[in-house]
């Protein structure tokens, strides 16, 4: 069944992550659409439950804000996901398109207060008794040439439009965000104010499972209405990390489907594990198939299958432009080759783990 008005990132029977769209409520009182009615009815139809269906909110998202968010399914579940976030030892990672030029890397600090009966926050001095203490690590990651800056944001705490506000009062207002001075409209254009996007994307969410204690980290694609270019352009020194897919990634560490992801990750990549019946390899959560992986483009595609395989799944790879295709030793032969090229694959044969510039030898078998 197909989940009405959200991507699902990972399921099982304790959690359920998915990719928030905007402009929509995290929660909302009965009668109002949200995201927390939207996945209590798919859960309600794709596990026929007569009765209710419980799910703890233990983060949200603003209305206009995109991206990674995580529920639980159950009680205990929830008690100790919300204990994490508690606790702050969940990671989040934040992509911001602002107006204005900032570079490098800084940590922002701040004391923001909640404005009462308003939905807004303001910057007030450490010393005044409502003020709480907001922290955040900032990034550039690009530069546009319309003046714009990609912000990579990693907060410490978690208040009310934190994010908002510490880019806003230091000139660098997100696109789209009127409420904290944007001059520039972001998505599509909407007369209801309620309705106009901002843009800022919850990019990764990082969590320990509430059961297996398995470090598991989501990552949600951007939506289509940011602009084409954000994933890929790279301005001097400060870059994306490159992206890889390994299929016939294992979890089995004595195989070179597990070496190259764990190589792949000491390289500086983001990497995406391909595995139809795998679920997780290196604590990174396994796709089905390369359609599946939340990326636009991948940097890098590396095959770990033996030659039959890799000709019943050569098609497949055609559904996301893709920077080199490697095919390692074992994985090809002269039709898998012929056959990638006329699919326009250009297929390079080698060691991905030697491309990566490590050898395998540096990954034990244990």
């Amino acid at each position: 069944m197909t989940p009405p008005g959200f991507d699902i990132l990972f399921e099982d029977p304790h959690l359920v992550a998915v990719s928030k769209p905007a402009p929509l409520l995290t929660q909302a009182p009965p009668g109002i659409d949200s995201l927390e009615t939207r996945i209590k009815a798919y859960i309600k139809e794709k596990h026929a439950k007569p009765a209710g269906v419980y799910l703890g909110v233990p983060h949200r998202l603003d209305r206009p804000v995109t991206g990674c968010i995580v529920f639980a399914r159950n009680t205990k579940a929830a008690q100790r996901v919300h204990a994490q976030f508690h606790d702050r030892t969940v990671t989040k990672t934040y992509w911001a398109l602002v107006t204005g030029t900032f570079t490098g890397t800084a940590t922002w600090v701040d004391h923001l207060k909640k404005m009462p009966d308003e939905a807004r926050t303001e910057i007030v001095s450490a010393d005044d008794l409502h003020g709480k203490f907001a922290e955040l690590q900032a990034t550039a990651l690009q530069h546009f040439a319309d003046g714009t800056t990609l912000l990579e944001l990693t907060p410490k705490t978690g208040r009310s439009h934190q994010l908002r506000v510490q880019c806003a009062t230091r000139g660098l207002p997100i696109l789209g965000d009127e409420l904290y001075g944007s001059p520039v409209a972001f998505g599509p254009p909407s007369p209801e104010p309620r309705d106009r996007l901002i843009a800022l994307h919850a990019r990764t969410l990082t969590i320990d499972h509430p059961f297996t204690k398995v470090r598991l980290t989501f990552t949600a694609a951007l939506p289509l209405h940011w602009p084409a270019g954000v994933q890929w352009c790279k301005t001097g020194a400060n870059t994306m990390k490159p992206t890889v897919a390994v299929i016939g990634a294992s979890s089995e560490r004595r195989k070179y489907g597990n070496k190259a992801v764990r190589a792949h990750l000491a390289a500086g990549f983001e990497v995406f594990p391909i595995h139809p019946s795998e679920t997780l390899v290196e604590g990174l959560l396994v796709y089905r198939t390369l359609a599946d992986v939340p990326a636009d483009r991948l940097d890098r595609v590396t095959v770990y299958l033996p030659p039959a395989k890799v000709m019943e799944m050569l098609a497949t790879l055609t559904a996301k432009p893709i920077g080199t295709f490697i095919l390692n030793p074992g994985t090809s032969n002269a039709e898998v080759l012929v056959e990638a090229e006329r699919l326009g694959l250009k297929p390079i044969t080698g060691c991905s783990i030697l491309a990566a510039g490590v050898t395998p030898d540096q990954f034990p078998d244990e």
